[in-house]
Order: structure tokens, then sequence, then C-alpha cells
């Protein structure tokens, strides 16, 4: 019989213990009947289980406590250290902002207690009447700061910085620190914009012209042999006239480095979603003739070539080339009306933009770059990196706008713009495209206002942002009229040679000055730049047919004023722009005009009545062409015709075209029944 050795019982073990030959072997221990394991009774051996009780709970030394007494003592002392520390420097703190406001109260005691008696309004008339029994230099001082606010724009509290001139102020009294502008949060055609486009986006209407099948598949298409001599010149002029900068202001690409590359090879993904992108648009650079296809099949061949070949690199490291890509086929998309599947895609390639950031931002803020290999073509990525992310960051804050609920935090958005840097022309890019480098960078400064580059945003950008999209019922005079001075720096700082008035605002622009322009971007920042007035001022303006009598009513009447200066101007270099270089036509910002320019002929002013009817006749003009394919036009102030490529315009063009038709003649009939004598 084997013996077993046993120190306690097998029933009382708390795990499975292997016996001492198992143990010693590695080997699995299993008893299934009796005291012998099965491996043991299996080769005959002894089976000899050693258990070791664990030891009783040693009995704590005497001298335990004191030791943790003392520990604790020491964790106590330093605590108290820390704090004090910590009082130190806040005492410190408060020290330093006492000395620093000390060389200030002196002179501000004396204007703080000017400023609660000391009162500037406006009189009948538009005259200015200033109250102040003004005693000491303090008083005058007080008297010429608050005087000089409403003229001019700039830090009030600094008198060695020379103002920016600037047209008036707001009329209301703005002491109160609770005084707020009332907000118009949308436009009647904004509403109808926003109806129609969300609609298709969730198949709510039935005037979608294309669906999300059509990118899918073009089975019923011409099929197109993209290797054949003639498509292969078609892609490299096409390519050519993207990088020539006389189509599209907002250069993504460097033209050095990813010229060649495309050129080189016209079949891949970057090349043709560029071609997709441009033959989608009302560029009049695209000829097919002598072709066995149509502008709309070659584009749409080159849209779904695109469109299969993004779905094979899609899970793929993300890349600049990747990112252009998706911007290029997000927009074929929209002039589509799958503003869906374009919202998807925009998203996507804008993860991928934040993505790279880490990769790239260190290169663009490192002074010492020879330490990376292959030195030029990181920086050209680098910079086109740097490039797309201001673009997309516009397209993705678009598309967020539109489907906005009212709940959406635009916070995230504005402040991925941090630090990332104003957009720098390269060494390796040639000289002769100067200026169309020039203007992008201010577009691309335009679109980050109020913010600046390389400084951290604040809380006007965000109200800013939030006006834009019609968030707000209301906003304070501070923030309004620090929205409104940071447009006018960006104005002053722009070079005089491309700016086309004397003056920000207020100012009617001429049409011989404009015309005398030999630089279509110069006329497009112009335009961009009164854009930003009309998105801002639109929302603060009421049309009233009667003359106002109050401050609230005169700070409309203000907004509707620059409203019809800047609409004026928009529509001369819209009409210009149109005759020089269609392609930079802005469909969504004509349609926005008209609306615009329609509800001014109720407006008390004559002089607003009339410019707006005869601005209405040029837009009305641009759109009705846009909407129809004719083989030339010919401008209303112009006999000379300019050229043009008999093309079909792009769904988003002609169902905006259409919406325009029909919102005049609702305006039209709407008149007729108000007009009508009562019985």
């Amino acid at each position: 019989m084997r013996e077993v050795v046993f120190t306690e019982s097998i029933e009382h073990r708390s795990r499975h213990v292997p016996c001492e030959h198992c143990r010693k072997h590695r080997r699995k221990c299993a008893t299934l009947t009796g005291t012998h394991c099965e491996r043991c009774r299996r080769m005959a051996l002894v089976c000899l289980y050693k258990f070791t009780r664990r030891p009783a709970a040693a009995v704590e030394c005497p001298q335990a406590a004191a030791i943790e007494a003392k520990r604790r003592r020491l964790l106590r002392s330093k605590r108290q250290h820390v704090r004090d520390q910590v009082r130190q420097l806040e005492q410190l703190v408060n020290d330093m902002e006492t000395e620093l406001q000390s060389f200030g109260d002196h002179g501000r005691k004396r204007i703080g207690e000017a400023e609660q008696w000391l009162s500037i309004s406006a009189h009948d008339g538009g005259n200015m009447r200033i109250e102040a029994p003004v005693k000491t230099v303090a008083e005058m001082l007080v008297l010429m700061k608050r005087a000089r606010a409403y003229f001019c724009a700039g830090n009030d509290d600094d008198y060695f910085d020379p103002p920016i001139i600037r047209s008036p102020l707001y009329f209301s009294d703005r002491r109160a620190k609770d005084a707020y502008l009332m907000i118009q949060r949308a436009s009647p055609i904004e509403y109808v914009l926003r109806r129609f486009i969300l609609g298709l986006a969730f198949g709510k209407s039935n005037n979608a012209v294309v669906t999300g099948a059509s990118t899918k598949s073009i089975a019923n298409e011409e099929s197109i042999d993209h290797n054949h001599p003639s498509v292969i010149n078609l892609k490299r002029r096409i390519i050519h006239h993207y990088f020539e900068q006389t189509c599209y202001p907002h250069q993504r690409l460097i033209r050095s480095h990813y010229l060649p590359l495309l050129l080189k090879n016209t079949d891949c993904l970057l090349a043709n979603s560029i071609v997709a992108a441009i033959s989608n648009s009302l560029c009049n650079h695209v000829c097919v003739q002598g072709l066995p296809f149509t502008r709309k099949t070659f584009a749409t061949s080159c849209q779904q070539k695109a469109y299969m070949q993004l779905r094979d690199v899609l899970f793929d490291e993300p890349t600049v080339e990747i990112i252009a890509s998706i911007r290029h086929i997000s927009t074929c998309l929209m002039l589509e009306l799958n503003v869906q599947e374009a919202r998807r895609l925009v998203h996507l390639g804008w993860r991928m933009v934040l993505v790279l950031k880490n990769k790239y931002w260190p290169l663009l803020h490192s002074r010492d770059n020879s330490r990376h290999i292959d030195h030029n073509v990181t920086l050209v990525e680098a910079e086109s990196w740097r490039r797309l992310f201001y673009d997309m960051r516009s397209f993705e804050m678009s598309l967020a706008m539109l489907f906005n609920d009212g709940t959406m935090d635009l916070s995230s958005l504005i402040a991925s713009a941090q630090y990332v840097g104003r957009p720098m022309r390269l060494a390796e890019e040639e000289s002769c495209y100067n200026t169309a480098s020039d203007i992008y960078q201010y577009l691309t400064a335009l679109s980050i206002l109020p913010g600046h580059f390389d400084s951290a945003f604040e809380r006007q950008d965000i109200t800013c942002c939030m006006l834009y999209a019609g968030m707000i019922e209301r906003i304070s005079y501070s923030d309004m009229a620090y929205i409104e001075s940071r447009l006018v720096e960006f104005w002053h700082l722009l070079p005089r040679a491309y700016v086309l008035s004397d003056e920000p605002v207020m100012e009617v622009l001429s049409m011989e000055r404009i015309r005398q322009c030999q630089e279509p971007y110069i006329m497009y920042l112009n335009l961009a730049y009164f854009m930003y007035w009309i998105l801002i001022q639109m929302r603060l303006m009421r049309v009233s047919t009667t003359i106002p009598d109050t401050n609230d009513t005169r700070d409309s009447q203000r907004a509707l004023a620059i409203v019809s200066t800047c609409c004026d101007a928009v529509a001369k270099l819209s009409l210009t722009l149109y005759d020089v270089s269609p392609c930079l036509v802005d469909v969504h910002w004509l349609v926005l005009i008209s609306d615009l320019l329609m509800t001014f002929k109720n407006a008390a002013d004559d002089v607003i009545r009339t410019r707006a009817q005869e601005n209405m006749q040029w837009m009305m003009y641009i759109l009705n062409n846009l909407s129809q394919k004719p083989p030339t036009h010919t401008s209303p102030t112009s006999s000379t015709p300019s050229n043009s490529t008999p093309t079909p315009p792009p769904a988003f063009h002609g169902e905006m075209s259409r919406l325009m038709t029909v919102r005049i003649k609702d305006n039209d009939h709407h008149d007729q029944q108000h007009n009508q004598p009562v019985p």
C-alpha cells in the first residue's frame, strides 16, 4: 500500500495542490478517486502531498504604532508646508496685480466718477448732443475719449495707438452692461434653402435631382476608356487649368510639387477627383468637342472612378492626397445635391486632417528643419496639409451649421485652429503666382475672423460663428463692436492694390474702378469681404417703411444701410466676375443677395429702393444664365460677349435658380394681394 503523508486533510484545502511528482515534472495532477492522482496510479509511484499551514498573524510590534504616528505627522507637516507656499504665491500675485493697477488708478478714479454723469446721445436730424459739465482736465479727457469712441474703433484705454477710422457706432445707449442688440435668426430664403437641402438629405423631398445611387453605379452612362490618349490629354488640360489658378482661389496643393506628379499619372485618385470637380462645375475651360462623349458623362465617369479608388484606400493611413481627393469628391456630391453623402465624406476628411496634425505641426513650427529626411518634399506636404486644414474646417463648419438643430457646440471646431499658423508661400513656388498666393492667405485670414493666426480663440469667436449660423437671439454691443472692429482692421491691413474702395464700408463702389481691375482674384477677395459684412449685419436690420424715431430702430436702419451698400458692391463684383471669369461666381451667395434685394423694395429710403431694383436685375440676369446653357452671354452693361462653353448647369445651380424664381413669383403675388383696394 502506497504511503501518503498529510499535514492537513484534502477536504480542507483552499485550492488544488499537485503531488510532489507532478509538481516536479510540471504535469497535470488530477485526483478522481481516493487519495492517489491518476499519473502516480498509472506509473505506480508513491503519491505524496505536502501541505504547509500559513503562520498565524504576527503579534503587532509595540514600536509600530509610534512609527505610524510619526509618519502621519510628517505627512501633515508637508501638506501644511505646501499650503503655506501656495498662500504665499497667491499673495505675491495679488500684490503684483495691485502694483500694476496702481499706475493707472490715479487718473481712472476721476474718470470713473465723470463717466457717471457724462452723456452723449443722438439728436434730431442725425446731429450729436453732448452734455457734460467739464471743470477739470480729467473731465476733458473723458469727454474726448467718449466722443472719439463714436467715430473710431480701438482700445479705449490706450491713448497712444492711433485709432482706426470707421463708420459711426450704434445710436443706442451702450453704457449699461446688459445692453443687447436683437438678432433675426434667419431670413426667409435661409429657411427655404435649409428645408430644401435637409429634405434631400433625409429623403423628404420629391424634387431630388440625384440620389445616392448616382455615386454607386453609372451602368447607363457611356463607357469611357481612361487610358485612351485623347482622354489623357483632356485630363492633363483640366489639371493644368486647376493649377494655373485662374478658376479656383483656394489653392490647396503646391503647384511645383503636385502638378508634375498628376500629369505623369492622370488615372490616380487625386487626378480623377480634381478632374471630376472641375468638370461638374461651371468652369468654362473644359472643352470636350470632338470627343465621343459629353461633358456630363465624362464628369460622372471620373467621379465614379475616383469614388471607387477612394473606397480602396479608405482604411489606409491618412495622407494629404486622400484628404484632397475627399474634398473634391465632396464638392461633386454637393453640386449633385447628394448632401448626406457629402456630409459623411467631409466629416471623414476632417477627422483625417486632425489625425495628421501631430505629424505636420512640429515641422511647420520648427526652426531647424535640417534633421528631417526629404526636407523639401516634407515641407510641401506639411504646407499642403495646413491649407487643407483651413479648407476642410470651413467646409465642416458650413455643413455643421446647415444640419444644426440649435444645440450644436462650435467651440471644438473653432479651437482646432489654434496655433496652426498662417499659410505661407514656399521658396519652391513660382514667383509668377505671388498674387494668387497672397489672396489665398487673406481669404484664409478672413475665414477665421474675428480670430487671429497663432493665438488662442476668444469668446467673441464663438459668438460670431453662432451669429452666422443664426443660433442666438441677441448679442451684446461690446461683442458686436469687437467683431466689426476686427473686420475694419482686416481691411486696413490689406495692401492698397488689393482693395477697390477708399473706405471699408458705407461707400458705394464704382463700376469703372471695378472694371479697371485686371485680377479676378482681387475682385473675389473684395466680394468675400463684403459678404462677411452682409452675413453679420443682416441679422440686425429691419426693413421699415417709415423713418425711424427711436434709437433701437436707428440701429436697425444703420444695419440696413450697411447691407444695402454691401449688396450693391456684391452685385457689381458678381456681374464683373461673370463677364471675366464665370468660374469664380458663387451661386448660393447670389441667391442670398437676391432675396435681400427683394426685401429692400419696401424700404423708406428712396436711394436704397432704387439701388436694389437695379441690383436685382443684374442678379436675376446671372441666375437665369446659370440655369440655362447659352453658347455666349452678353452683359447688360457691356455689349462685348464673353467666352463661355455651352454646358449643362449642375443640379445645385439649376435648383437654386428655380427656387429663386419661385420666391420672386410668390413675393410678387403677395404684393399684389396686399395692394388690392379693400371693398
